[in-house]
């Protein structure tokens, strides 16, 4: 049988396969068409977004500049439509809802990396950048 090499994926291939600490919010929005940042504190593994409104667009974004409208680098979840999931490492999202006191829930798998150890999300990283 032969080994697997583990030895260039960022020295955290340990915490992203072993349990991760839950981390879970459900929240009611401040204001419509303003991004709320939801950190996590740490990355994240995996992240679950559901709009539990049952009248009102929520939108998640990876950065803040994506979620201006001008840009439209978000994820549209509309009342009704599945959550959106993903095996992501991000160390904090974006919310904004249509209209004010929108209520969405945010469920997200910690395992234990600092958010130091993040890649940055940006534009200005050419290709590599979101947003």
């Amino acid at each position: 049988m032969s080994k697997i090499d583990v030895s260039n994926i960022g020295g955290y291939f340990d915490q992203m396969v072993l349990p991760s600490k839950p981390w879970a919010s459900s929240s009611v929005s401040y204001a419509a068409n303003e991004a709320l940042e939801i950190d996590f504190g740490s990355v994240s593994r995996y992240v679950r977004i559901s709009n539990t409104d049952q009248s009102d667009t929520i939108y998640v974004g990876f950065t803040e500049n994506g979620m201006k409208a001008a840009n439209s680098n978000y994820v549209t979840l509309n009342p009704y439509d599945p959550p959106f999931e993903a095996n992501i490492a991000v160390t904090k999202i974006y919310v904004t809802t249509s209209n004010s006191g929108s209520s969405y829930y945010v469920y997200a798998e910690l395992p234990g990396i600092v958010s130091s150890e993040a890649p940055v999300l940006s534009a200005s990283n050419g290709d590599q950048g979101v947003g």
